[in-house]
């Protein structure tokens, strides 16, 4: 463990030193997602993982090995161990020598009913010297899993979600900050949405615009009441009307970008259905376009196109049962050769990382050769 702590350091210290001298441009490649679901750290070649009883390990994408964020040689690495892995699965990510992640505390009574706060940590990437950088009383992040760390800035969503003294949920909202950590400066650009089941969708940054997009339910009251009357209504099982209610329960949509260098936040017109370091897609129609920095558009020779994801240099492309690897570099189609029983985890240069379904698998994941192994189109 102690060998991948100082390969991070060395990286991310090179990282520094290359974006401080690349100051014009940045919105070309100086932003990423900070998601709970997706915690990649594509520079590292690797990505942090959670097991089942919430330690954070970090996958290192060259030899398929998941270690414990640890480097004490005399630790069992267990929950009832004093681990340095453990409390930091929420939204854990680096910045410069630093691992920082987010807390949501246990709901605790105040005057006027229930609450939690929300915390932001750091340390050392080896899980130590552990330091709180700020707390929001009241918050929490459970509505808004995908943030944006653009440049040295943390851009984040807020959930509030109050309880009242007989601890009925009252209506929430969700805000956007920003916490600076070069100066340790907040900023609250104030409430996105607000209403009962509302959320935020963070798409990414493109020419220094954050595109995201906010919902909330239709019929504006608690979902438990929503759903407990959907089932006397239609005469359903429980477990039937929490199927066939998730399908009909309405929401209204709406799309924002909130310009970074001034804050106006402002709606969109036009939504990307994807965006990465090198290009913002959209996808009409079953039809996969893409634009780059100057403003040209190019369409993807693939037809019944149903979704687009990003993986570092690679877009993972679905056209009906088909999983096609769209190369940005080389602008270059793949049809990927999977079964039932693999799943392409992650993608980098010429690399491709599979992960095969199973259990009791001690190494699930394997690398292999993106030309080598799939079918140029």
């Amino acid at each position: 463990m102690k060998k991948i702590v100082s390969l991070i350091l060395c990286v991310s210290v090179l990282l520094i030193a290359c974006s401080c001298g690349n100051n014009a441009s940045i919105y070309k490649d100086n932003w990423r997602i900070i998601s709970y679901y997706d915690m990649f750290e594509r520079e590292k070649n690797g990505m942090f993982t959670t097991t089942n009883d919430r330690r954070l390990d970090f996958l290192d994408f060259e030899t398929g090995e998941a270690i414990p964020l640890c480097d004490d040689p005399t630790c069992k690495h267990t929950s009832n161990s004093n681990c340095s892995a453990y409390g930091k699965s929420n939204h854990p990510f680096m910045v410069g020598q630093k691992l920082c992640w987010f807390e949501v505390t246990e709901l605790y009574q105040t005057s006027n009913g229930y609450q939690s706060d929300l915390l932001m940590w750091q340390s050392d990437l080896n899980g130590e010297n552990k330091e709180q950088l700020f707390k929001d009383e009241g918050a929490s992040c459970t509505e808004a899993d995908r943030f944006v760390l653009y440049d040295n800035r943390l851009f984040y969503f807020e959930t509030y979600q109050p309880y009242d003294s007989e601890f009925h949920e009252q209506e929430p909202s969700v805000s956007l900050k920003s916490y600076d950590f070069s100066d340790g400066t907040k900023h609250d650009y104030g409430k996105v949405v607000n209403g009962y089941s509302c959320g935020v969708w963070c798409c990414g940054v493109w020419e220094d615009k954050l595109y995201f997009s906010t919902s909330s339910a239709e019929d504006n009251r608690p979902y438990m009441e929503r759903l407990k009357e959907y089932t006397e209504k239609n005469n359903l099982k429980d477990d039937e009307a929490f199927i066939s209610f998730a399908k009909d329960d309405k929401y209204i949509t709406q799309n924002w970008t909130i310009d970074i260098k001034n804050g106006t936040i402002e709606s969109a017109s036009k939504f990307p259905d994807l965006i990465t370091n090198k290009y913002i897609y959209y996808l009409n129609d079953g039809v996969l376009s893409y634009e780059d920095h100057n403003n040209k558009t190019s369409t993807i020779k693939l037809n019944d196109v149903s979704a687009v994801q990003s993986l570092s240099s690679c877009c993972i492309i679905n056209v009906k049962k088909d999983t096609y690897l769209w190369d940005e570099e080389s602008k270059t189609v793949y049809l990927c050769p999977l079964d039932d029983e693999t799943t392409i985890f992650y993608a980098y240069g010429d690399k491709v990382i599979l992960r095969t379904n199973g259990e009791n698998m001690s190494n699930p994941y394997s690398i292999v050769s993106l030309k080598e192994w799939a079918v140029k189109q």
